[in-house]
């Protein structure tokens, strides 16, 4: 196993389990006012984590392993996908993908398909006019009137060309882009409304939730994606395949075999340079994942992190992340340097065959100069179709893998049918419940039984015990049980502890802003300050490669000036890419850096949720580098070529370069709209479709919620109607964007007619020559693809530039609360835990005018248990708040030993500070290590002495691998008592309870007594 490989495995363990998930998503947030049991003393164990490592990863690859089995359907659990096919996964026949067409799909895809045709053929029927007019020129010399005619005559024809591009185009793009967005419309909601009818064991042992919503926003678009713009391109790229060589045999033959040759020579270049791209890419994508898992898990458990002075241990992981992905980056800079010179450099070698072959035709009277150009080009252009082409070939296959996984959703009939027919309909209903004989265990762990021979009455309470009733009875007579009984200990506990949900008037905001989490994409707030962007700071993050960016440079340069040279493409990509990724992975780590200083209040705001950090540290960091380290090279380059162009225009002929530059604007502009054309101009289709997608995951992740109130059919309605502005949009946006792209084609050719117009008339009027005026007008006809190039790069520098202004507010934002003063007083070894505020005024930043405390004077004693006892929202959870140093107090001293705790080095008092949380929550990695994480290292013994006083212990053990157990195996709940370990782990002398829910078994809560 390569190294890249075992890091991304390693940082795998920390990405969010899909029980974590769902619990943060599916309950309410903490409340922060509920009771607590501080301020207690325990010895400091002595840890070392390093014992069962090895054993952790055997779990890690058996569990990588499980998670592509194929299903008995011959699909992998994973319902959702990124696109790729892995060996076991079935897939549909490419006719299944129209599964959902209608009549009206199919007019559209005709007409759709009829003018995806005419497009694709017009460019070798153009080039063959070309080839005429050319001719025209050469033998018409001694005449120019009749060269005049015929230059007249083929200028009429291109711009006939220029209007059957403009009505095919329009047909294409808007017909393909409507008919996609229909169909996948309707497979979405089919899609949806069969999810939402599983039974809830589909869940368990079939599909993960978060699978089903991957699957309804990534699995979805790619089958859109397939059945819309990429079938047309298909179908246009091979028409012009088929008409190209269909050109090149009826004009030259013999040069046409010649060209058919080497084409294919491109072709594998290309290919082998598209394919490891795409495999880099791929990689890369999940190395970043994994980051971005790392740091949405530690925005969201900001409060146990900070608690247990976990920030340099999320750094650490992070980085190893980054640096999996920038190794991959540097592999990829490499690739694309080596495969774009190397396909230059075949392609000008090529050139230089065909141009000595074809004037050897020419010298010999075997064809004409016009005949010979346009042979070669058609050929040329035709062969390029067929690579062109693979794109759509790809998204085929990814969406034939997609649509298996959607299908089988869709197909697969449900254990538990809501919708049969079959079964007893009940007359009335009396509320008489009665469970007879009972034997339970869920279908993902048969071998752990939940419930043996049980039965219960609906009048009696039942108590139970490890699957078992250990009493039953009335509430009344289990009661008079007293001390004796196991129900009136539980109630004795609890009426401390009962809280009503109806008295949650006041909110704090001391609740972890991260548990306000969504499954939809973020969006992200943007500052809109206007100030200038600090080219000169990033320049400063990224002044260690200035070796780099001027070899990328000097390679940027001598490819802009001659083409013939790009074989050394490699400096310039290959540099521009260490310099790009070291300056993203810099970036990146410093946010994150950032980030992790900041006071609690801070991640309290809105705008500073988890799902948006993890975003930001991913887009911004990402929108830098693509406007400094990508696009670069391509400015520095296209700004060289069109340098020499005009320079080299404007010498041979200056009247003809000037006409020419006066059109470039037109000729930019239709360029733009072509390389938009092979992106296609449906956009960001996932975006698009956020409100849809938000409502259908939440739907899913709250799926036993939806069932519960038998929900599915509203649900269902919501989701349709927020599809319908979607496709409302795509229909105007397909008119728009096919009118535009014609007109901007038509554009084009009408340039190309006049220039070569004038250069007749110059011709005629011995103001120039032939040859001086074909080499002005074919140098500036081909700048302006570089011109045009440079103009599509604008977006990104927008981005990059607003990017750069969140990084730096970022990064110069000064916390209220330093977490690491190094002239801080550090922390005694040993403290004696006594705990005093005295005279403290507190409110939250977020809600300054509503008071929480007003002179709270309150003192724990070393070695005693202090309970806050009172109504939710009167203040409990804010003294573990004013305790740990989340929030400053407005006047008052918190003091721990009596010494204000504003004096001690923060990071240094949280380790001695251990906390229980009200909602524990397990990371994403092993539960041994999740019980280790409250201290720098621990053995393996008193690891699980730790889960035995938890009570976790038993259950832990009786998983398939044991204490080594990712903890994603965890079933709701039972990860409660895991979490506590990780304080009962600790070495900290004051120990803070806040109030457990009332969910927890009664075992655990004997504990926390």
């Amino acid at each position: 196993m390569s190294q890249e490989s075992l890091e991304i495995k390693t940082t795998e363990q920390w990405k969010w389990s899909e029980m974590q998930g769902l619990e943060l998503v599916s309950e309410p947030p903490p409340d922060p006012s509920s009771h607590s049991l501080p301020f207690t003393t325990t010895p400091a164990p002595t840890v070392n984590t390093n014992s069962t490592y090895q054993q952790q990863e055997s779990v890690v690859e058996r569990r990588e392993m499980e998670s592509t089995e194929p299903k008995k359907d011959g699909t992998s659990s994973n319902g959702g996908g990124n696109g790729e096919k892995p060996d076991g996964v079935a897939v549909v026949g490419f006719g299944e993908l129209f599964r959902f067409a209608d009549g009206l799909d199919y007019v559209l895809m005709g007409i759709g398909s009829i003018g995806a045709f005419v497009h694709g053929c017009s460019l070798p029927i153009f080039l063959r006019f070309f080839a005429d007019l050319v001719n025209s020129f050469g033998s018409n010399a001694n005449n120019m009137d009749k060269m005049m005619q015929e230059v007249l005559k083929y200028a009429f024809y291109f711009l006939i060309v220029g209007a059957a591009i403009w009505a095919s185009s329009w047909a294409e793009i808007s017909c393909w882009m409507w008919t996609g967005e229909r169909q996948s419309t309707k497979m979405r909601i089919k899609y949806l409304e069969a999810a939402l009818n599983q039974d809830i064991q589909y869940f368990d042992t079939e599909v993960r939730t978060s699978d089903v919503v991957s699957a309804i926003n990534t699995d979805a678009v790619m089958v859109q994606d397939a059945i819309s713009e990429k079938l047309g391109n298909f179908i246009h790229y091979m028409a012009t395949f088929v008409s190209g060589f269909v050109v090149g045999f009826t004009a030259v033959w013999q040069l046409a075999l010649v060209t058919l040759a080497v084409v294919p020579l491109i072709a594998v270049i290309g290919g082998i340079h598209a394919t490891t791209l795409a495999k880099l890419s791929g990689k890369s994508q999940e190395a970043l994942s994994q980051a971005g898992n790392i740091v949405e898990q530690t925005i969201v458990q900001i409060r146990v992190v900070m608690a247990f002075v976990g920030e340099s241990r999320a750094l650490q992981a992070y980085s190893s992340a980054l640096k999996v992905a920038q190794r991959i980056g540097y592999k990829s800079g490499f690739s694309k340097g080596m495969g774009l010179g190397a396909t230059y450099f075949v392609v000008f070698c090529c050139y230089a065959l065909l141009l000595w072959y074809g004037g050897y035709l020419v010298r010999h009277h075997y064809t004409n100069g016009g005949l010979a150009i346009a042979t070669m080009f058609a050929v040329m252009i035709g062969g390029l179709g067929i690579g062109q082409a693979i794109p759509s070939m790809g998204a085929f296959a990814k969406a034939k893998v997609a649509a298996a996984k959607i299908f089988r959703i869709i197909n697969h009939k449900p254990t538990i049918d809501r919708n049969s027919e079959s079964g007893l309909e009940l007359e009335s209903v009396t509320g008489l419940v009665e469970l007879k004989n009972i034997d339970f265990a869920y279908p993902s762990r048969p071998d752990a039984p939940i419930l043996n021979n049980f039965s219960l009455n609906a009048d009696l309470v039942a108590v139970l015990q490890q699957g078992s009733v250990s009493e039953i009875g009335t509430h009344d007579e289990l009661i008079a049980k007293g001390e004796n009984g196991v129900y009136a200990k539980l109630i004795k506990m609890q009426e401390a502890a009962h809280e009503t949900a109806l008295n949650n008037a006041r909110k704090s905001s001391a609740r972890p802003s991260s548990a306000r989490n969504s499954v939809s994409s973020p969006i992200i707030a943007r500052n809109s300050s206007s100030k200038l962007v600090p080219f000169g700071a990033l320049q400063k993050m990224n002044s260690p490669e200035w070796v780099y960016a001027l070899v990328g440079s000097i390679g940027s340069v001598i490819c802009g000036s001659l083409s013939a040279f790009f074989a050394y493409v490699l400096s310039a990509h290959s540099f521009w890419d260490i310099v790009g990724e070291n300056l993203t992975k810099r970036v990146r780590e410093k946010m994150l850096t950032a980030v992790l200083k900041n006071e609690i209040a801070w991640f309290d705001q809105e705008e500073n949720e988890s799902a948006r950090i993890a975003a930001r540290l991913a887009l911004d960091a990402n929108n830098v580098r693509s406007a400094i380290g990508d696009r670069i090279s391509v400015i520095v380059q296209n700004t060289a070529l069109m340098l020499v162009a005009c320079t080299a225009g404007f010498v041979l002929q200056w009247r003809l370069a000037l006409v020419l530059i006066a059109v470039f604007p037109l000729v930019v502009a239709a360029t733009v709209l072509q390389k938009m054309f092979m992106n296609g101009f449906s956009g960001d289709l996932e975006a698009a479709h956020s409100k849809a997608t938000q409502l259908a995951g939440e739907a899913i992740a709250n799926v036993r919620t939806v069932a519960a109130f038998n929900s599915e059919a509203k649900i269902v309605g919501l989701f349709s109607s927020n599809l319908e502005t979607p496709l409302r949009r795509c229909f105007w946006k397909g008119q728009i964007a096919g009118s535009g792209f014609g007109i901007a084609q038509f554009s084009l050719y009408a340039s190309y007619a006049l220039g070569l117009w004038y250069a007749s008339w110059l011709v005629k009027h011995g103001i120039s020559d032939f040859s001086n005026t074909i080499r002005v007008f074919m140098v500036l006809m081909v700048s302006a693809n570089g011109a045009a190039e440079t103009l599509t790069l604008a977006p990104d520098f927008i981005k990059g530039g607003r990017a750069m202004r969140s990084v730096f507010d970022l990064l110069d934002r000064k916390t209220e609360i330093e977490p690491d003063d190094p002239d801080a007083t550090p922390v005694p070894d040993r403290l004696r835990g006594e705990v005093e505020l005295k005279h403290v005024d507190f409110s939250y930043p977020s809600r300054p005018d509503i008071p929480i405390f007003r002179d709270l004077n309150l003192r724990a004693r070393a070695g005693k248990i202090l309970a806050l006892v009172g109504p939710s929202g009167c203040g409990k959870s804010s003294v573990i708040a004013l305790v740990q140093r989340f929030y400053e107090p407005s006047s008052g001293r918190v003091m721990i030993d009596g010494k204000d705790i504003r004096k001690y080095n923060l990071k240094s008092l949280r380790k001695h500070i251990a906390i229980v949380p009200q909602e524990p929550c397990l990371f994403a990695t092993t539960i041994y290590e999740n019980i280790a994480y409250g201290s720098d290292s621990a053995t393996e013994a008193e690891i699980i002495e730790a889960a035995t006083l938890a009570n976790a212990h038993k259950f832990v053990s009786a998983l398939p691998d044991g204490i080594p157990s990712l903890s994603d195996v965890l079933k709701e709940k039972e990860g409660d008592p895991v979490a506590m370990d990780v304080d009962l782990d600790s070495n900290d002398v004051c120990i803070t309870v806040q109030t457990l829910r009332c969910s927890y078994s009664w075992p655990f809560e004997i504990i926390q007594s």
